[in-house]
């Protein structure tokens, strides 16, 4: 859509119900709930799908809740998202499989130690999950919203929102605006409603402190490979059926591999580092791939992993990720 006050003529100037500011999963999935409901929606994004995204790596409790979900509000397109058969089958073959969590414990210099890991099997009651690639699965929902009803403008940037008594008015720095009686905003770190009410609390209350380095990289091995553990401690499956955590004091690296299954069309793998921030301070004199290899160099095992591995997108090196509002709920 080019032209959203159009866009509401068309429907005799009525509000939308609901106008959510972000198009990624938790946006989408509300949307299609809302529209296939009867509600009127429209989805406001600064960028475009496909695109890419970090949290990749699912659990088994919020695989069962997202099937929770889709039968409690008959929205199929939800639960296709909840199995790696089903991911498959039904977004694309770009997704890895996620059998277990592994963690690994590094010390500098050394080699892991086998009595250090730890491997958490997802129950078979759940089924494999998946290692999400973000830009098909999110597009995936995004047009599953569209099909449901969804109105939708990408490239859109918020510009301002303002609240009466009778709803939500949201102003685009194309001068285009957006009335709705509600408004939910599922944009994330930087949402535009956060920052013009100035909800973030700073510095966040929560305990966790991490910034990040990550990036896609091809060339990644399997841990597996360049480990040797005594046949008694060996996991049950092997390391690279899921998600690597490799943990070191006050930090961790993740491997999540878009390749680990037979028939695999991705070759690539998702790799970042989190750090302490208050024990690794940022490092301006270094770029991010500079300073993730600075870390990687550490620990034997890993960089034997990473050996012949190369990034093929930009490196992303973050501030502290884990922020926290001092009010989540308004009237509208």
């Amino acid at each position: 859509m080019t032209d959203t006050t159009a866009d509401q003529t068309r429907h005799g100037d009525r509000p939308y119900d609901v106008v959510i500011i972000g198009s990624g999963l938790s946006g989408t999935m509300l949307g299609s709930i809302l529209a296939k409901h009867g509600f009127r929606i429209m989805l406001l994004d600064g960028a475009h799908h496909p695109r890419f995204a970090v949290g990749e790596s699912t659990i088994g409790q919020t695989l069962v809740v997202l099937r929770l979900i889709s039968d409690r509000y008959g929205v199929p397109e939800i639960a296709n998202l909840a199995s790696f058969q089903d991911v498959l089958a039904n977004v694309s073959s770009s997704h890895g499989q996620k059998s277990n969590f592994g963690f690994m414990f590094h010390r500098d210099g050394e080699e892991p130690d086998p009595n250090e890991t730890s491997q958490f099997r997802i129950p078979s009651i759940v089924g494999n999950a998946a290692h999400f690639f973000r830009q098909d699965t999110d597009s995936y929902m995004f047009h599953a919203a569209v099909r449901y009803g969804c109105d939708a403008r990408q490239y859109y940037r918020v510009e301002n929102i303002e609240f009466d008594d009778g709803g939500v008015t949201v102003s685009g720095a194309d001068g285009s605006t957006v009335r709705a009686r509600y408004l939910v905003d599922a944009s994330g770190f930087r949402s535009p409603l956060a920052r013009q009410l100035g909800l973030r609390e700073e510095p966040s209350r929560l305990k966790h402190h991490a910034r990040s380095i990550f990036t896609h990289m091809v060339g990644v091995d399997a841990i597996d490979d360049h480990v040797d553990t005594p046949a008694e401690l060996r996991p049950p499956v092997p390391w690279n059926d899921g998600t690597m955590h490799h943990i070191f004091e006050r930090g961790w690296m993740w491997i999540i591999p878009f390749n680990n299954h037979p028939g695999a069309t991705n070759p690539l793998c998702s790799v970042g580092i989190q750090l302490d921030e208050r024990r690794y301070p940022a490092r301006p004199d270094l770029t991010p791939e500079e300073e993730f290899w600075s870390h990687v160099d550490r620990f034997p095992a890993v960089q034997r992993q990473l050996k012949g591995a190369r990034s093929v997108r930009e490196w992303v090196r973050t501030d502290r990720m884990q922020y926290s509002s001092s009010r989540t709920v308004g009237e509208r």
